[in-house]
């Protein structure tokens, strides 16, 4: 390759590039910066710490949330919230019925951490809940899906969780009936409920 022709291909390939790289300058990481040490900050102490006007954080802001550089979320305080956790552990026969439950996870709330091929184990995950009652019937509804060969179940309470002491997953209790009805109405393990009552 011409020395001339390896330069515009370089070059191209920073042109291509410099719309991404540019999306956070200085200033922008000095806001972003700030909201890390404090989200709750207003723009006046941003506007303050970068040495900006709050017009120009304002802006910053609306920026980098439109072009999806940065989101918002709540968290829920493990601890706070008195949840309930549990490992369970499934492995299976089949690949058709391994695929099932790994649409199924991906799809539930109740999951808040899947993990595929660990070990023995096709799939591992987390579970959450906020009963002991509702926390067991999750753990069943995988437990007794066609194809589970093997599984293994460790619950875990609050205070031994190290690490998130934050879960972005929302708790049903701050959903309403509508909501909780849609989610589970429309849970794949339904339809693969549905399927297995047909055939039987």
């Amino acid at each position: 390759m011409k020395k001339e022709e390896l330069y515009n291909k370089y070059r191209k390939f920073m042109d291509s590039t410099s719309s991404h790289s540019s999306m956070f300058d200085n200033v922008d990481r000095k806001i972003v910066r700030c909201l890390l040490e404090n989200p709750r900050t207003t723009l006046r102490d941003i506007a303050k710490s970068v040495g900006v006007t709050r017009t120009t954080v304002r802006n910053r802001l609306k920026k980098l949330f439109d072009n999806k550089c940065i989101t918002t979320k709540v968290l829920f305080n493990v601890e706070k919230c008195d949840f309930r956790f549990a490992f369970l552990g499934l492995s299976f026969s089949r690949l058709r019925d391994f695929n099932r439950c790994l649409q199924i996870a991906m799809y539930c709330p109740r999951v808040v951490i899947l993990v595929k091929n660990v070990n023995k184990y096709h799939i591992l995950m987390v579970l959450i809940a906020e009963s002991d009652e509702e926390l067991c019937h999750i753990i069943n509804e995988f437990q007794f899906l066609s194809g589970v060969k093997e599984t293994r179940v460790e619950t875990i309470t609050a205070i031994n969780l190290l690490k998130p002491i934050f879960i972005e997953s929302v708790p049903f209790i701050f959903l309403d009936s509508e909501e909780v009805r849609s989610i589970c109405d429309n849970c794949p393990m339904n339809l693969y409920s549905d399927e297995r009552l047909h055939k039987g």
